[in-house]
């Protein structure tokens, strides 16, 4: 049996499949299996997978019944998977070849109670030109905690579970479309220890194609289905019902229509492009005075962005435990009704 499950789930991703898992198989730890899972792609995906799959014996390729997203296509990977570890790539992003090989060792290092190893990322543009560099804490402590905060954690290409974790808590939940690695995160927060490698070993790639404006058939984008996964976890630490775990689907449609409305209210789109214009004018290459000035055009452009984003640096800011607050004083009222 291989050592690791590479799992690439694909839909209309012809244009960077074969760099996604021509990284996977440079990779210079070779112990692994490759499933790629098609979800009912209409650009060729699935043919051009299945040409790949004939180049070496290691990769399988599955294909959804109907499109479903990214939670369901890795469940079905993860049901047909044979290895000891999990490892997710999305199918628009680039692995470095020693990436499963440190990670491997360092899961090693810390034994039977790690649960997740992540790593450091560069960000490339659509033609893969490298643009950023983002790192992230190395030890257990502080990734749960930024975790928690919602700061600094390292993206879900670069991740690396031990499978029969993932399969305990029943995989990843559809229910929070675009957001089901956050969720699956926090579910695992007390299973085990966390890890990451200091060093840059995936590329990121920054493309029109990326999810996180797509909206859901009810109107929800990927930052509802986040801060819905947060304000869940919250409910859970303080021994109180997850919505997200009730079966009645009125239930889960409320608490989705307050979480967005609550995004709404404070913007949480608009505030969410604002720190990432303000990242990108602080360390964009090019001179320090330039970015400075870029920043502070950006910051006199939305100064209550920028206050927000001063306040949320000093911890006196916290979206999720304000909604959560008030999810609680609903369901008070009106959950009552819907036994």
């Amino acid at each position: 049996m291989p050592s690791v499950t590479v799992v690439v789930a694909s839909y209309n991703s012809r244009d960077f499949l074969g760099a996604a898992v021509n990284s996977v198989l440079q990779q210079t730890f070779q112990d692994f299996e490759l499933i790629i899972v098609d979800d009912c792609s209409t650009d060729g995906s699935f043919l051009l997978a299945k040409s790949i799959s004939e180049l070496d014996g290691r990769i399988r390729v599955l294909r959804t019944q109907i499109n479903s997203g990214p939670a369901s296509a890795r469940n079905l990977a993860i049901k047909n998977a044979h290895g000891e570890w999990l490892a997710i790539l999305d199918a628009d992003d680039v692995w470095l070849a020693p990436k499963l090989a440190l990670q491997m060792e360092n899961a090693k290092t810390i034994g039977s109670r790690a649960v997740l190893v992540g790593s450091s990322m560069y960000q490339i543009s659509e033609a893969g030109e490298r643009i950023d560099c983002y790192r992230y804490p190395t030890r257990s402590l502080f990734l749960k905690s930024d975790l928690v905060r919602r700061s600094r954690f390292p993206p879900h290409s670069s991740l690396l579970y031990r499978l029969s974790t993932v399969m305990g808590l029943g995989g990843f939940r559809e229910r929070f479309r675009w957001a089901e690695d956050l969720d699956l995160w926090l579910r695992m927060l007390e299973l085990g220890d966390f890890s990451c490698i200091s060093e840059p070993l995936i590329e990121y790639r920054n493309h029109r194609g990326n999810v996180g404006k797509r909206r859901s058939s009810e109107g929800f984008i990927g930052l509802d289905f986040g801060l819905a996964a947060m304000v869940c976890y919250l409910l859970r630490s303080r021994g109180l019902r997850d919505p997200s775990f009730c079966e009645r689907e009125e239930v889960w449609g409320r608490f989705m229509n307050h979480v967005h409305a609550w995004n709404v209210k404070y913007d949480l789109d608009g505030y969410s492009n604002f720190k990432i214009e303000l990242r990108g004018d602080v360390f964009s290459r090019g001179k320090i005075y330039a970015r400075a000035v870029a920043a502070a055009r950006n910051a006199r452009e939305h100064p209550s962005f920028f206050w927000r984003f001063i306040r949320e640096k000093a911890d006196s800011l916290n979206y999720a435990e304000r909604c959560c607050n008030s999810w609680i004083a609903v369901e008070k009222e009106v959950m009552p009704l819907l036994v």
